[in-house]
């Protein structure tokens, strides 16, 4: 799958010369044209809200994964790369691209990438990095009304094929393609979690240590501004019964300043401050959240 990613980010590099050609009123039919001139395919697409998605199905998308079919990865890039030319063309862009791969033989699996388009440009600009750019495109396995992050790095064959099953014994009849909108809190916290994952599978000092078993990013408080922004981690020692506290006191911190760091990107002042929480241990630390 990481080849996958990185054919979309060398293509969105070579639409840097797009002009505002595609119209809002006409956003859906421009999307489906694209796709039939450019891929010969027939997709669906449907815009909720700022959110535009394009659906393309695939016969047996879980035996593809599995067996890293070139075709699907194809197919994948060149919608993908469809719906950010119409996005970046468009006279009133929207503000995320949806692109959901769906199971014909078990229409209750999907996968599904969601990108924010101002990533997309900042992505050009050179304004992030590459790394951060991967941060900040969820990739996520959904069955029925489950959602879990699919980790390109780490594809569980075992558990894909386990999801999969259950969907197999009585499939339900594919059903139109409503998307809902990407909503910007939750679409922030999916990635902390992607970031907070690049962070135990990069560091050295934790990368043999501990093993993060969990991350889960949420937004609590009454309201935005007094609000806060926790990250609980579940994390397992490879060779103690906890979490070594002196290796923690180095790498909480890290995450949340990584979190810190994203929402200063995104000039998202709705917090008040940051804490990260492990679980098992019960160590935390709150950083407030510094606003520019």
């Amino acid at each position: 799958m990481r080849k996958t990613l990185l054919t979309i980010a060398a293509g969105i590099f070579l639409l840097t010369g797009c002009e505002s050609t595609y119209k809002k009123e006409t956003l859906r039919e421009s999307v489906r044209d694209l796709a039939r001139k450019q891929t010969g395919m027939e997709v669906e697409v449907t815009e909720t809200g700022r959110t535009l998605g394009l659906r393309f199905r695939v016969p047996d998308l879980v035996g593809d994964i599995s067996a890293g079919d070139n075709s699907l990865y194809k197919k994948m890039n060149s919608l993908f790369l469809v719906l950010v030319r119409v996005a970046l063309s468009s006279d009133v862009p929207p503000r995320f691209i949806v692109l959901d791969v769906m199971d014909e033989e078990r229409p209750a699996f999907h996968l599904v990438f969601t990108r924010y388009v101002e990533d997309i440009r900042r992505s050009m600009a050179e304004a992030i990095s590459y790394s951060d750019s991967q941060d900040r495109l969820l990739e996520e396995i959904v069955v029925g009304t489950r959602r879990v992050p699919f980790d390109p790095f780490e594809i569980d064959l075992v558990r894909l094929v386990m999801m999969s099953a259950d969907t197999v014994a009585n499939p339900p009849a594919a059903g139109p393609f409503i998307l809902p909108e990407v909503q910007f809190e939750e679409f922030i916290s999916k990635v902390t979690e992607n970031k907070t994952r690049r962070i135990f599978r990069e560091r050295k000092d934790t990368k043999n240590a501990l093993m993060l078993r969990e991350v889960r990013a949420t937004f609590a408080g009454q309201s935005e501004k007094a609000g806060s922004f926790h990250i609980l981690l579940d994390l397992v020692s490879t060779s103690a019964p906890q979490p070594p506290l002196k290796l923690l006191e180095k790498v909480l911190p890290v995450i949340a300043g990584e979190a810190g760091e994203l929402f200063q990107s995104y000039r998202h002042d709705g917090i008040s401050t940051i804490q990260v929480i492990e679980k098992n241990t019960g160590k935390m630390i709150s950083v407030p959240a510094v606003h520019r």
